[in-house]
């Protein structure tokens, strides 16, 4: 059962990192355009490091998101499997009718 909450926790991670990257994405993206003007036309070639700064931070925001995601489908999947396998061995044991039972039948 375990394997069924921890599914369920990274989904929920990855759904608040995905809200998180957009708003995130939105200031980075302000930023980035605030810098263009100097950065282009004034030759201010120092707005570049923040750029990358900016542009790292965004992608290991975004794969930790795939990460919490994959986790979770794994997760999901291996409860699903073992449930699955617990399911085929119950329904394989032969069911012993009683007796006085059969006779009626």
């Amino acid at each position: 059962m375990w394997l069924l909450y921890w599914s369920w926790g990274l989904f929920t991670l990855t759904i608040i990192l995905t809200i998180s990257s957009f708003i995130y994405g939105q200031r980075v993206i302000r930023s980035l355009k605030e810098g263009a003007k100097p950065y282009f036309l004034e030759g201010k070639k120092e707005l570049n490091t923040q750029s990358v700064a900016l542009s790292a931070r965004m992608s290991s925001l975004n794969t930790c998101c795939g990460i919490s995601f994959i986790a979770a489908i794994v997760l999901l999947t291996l409860y699903v499997g073992a449930n699955v396998a617990k399911e085929a061995v119950v329904v394989e044991k032969p069911v012993e009718v009683p007796e006085a039972t059969r006779s009626r039948l």
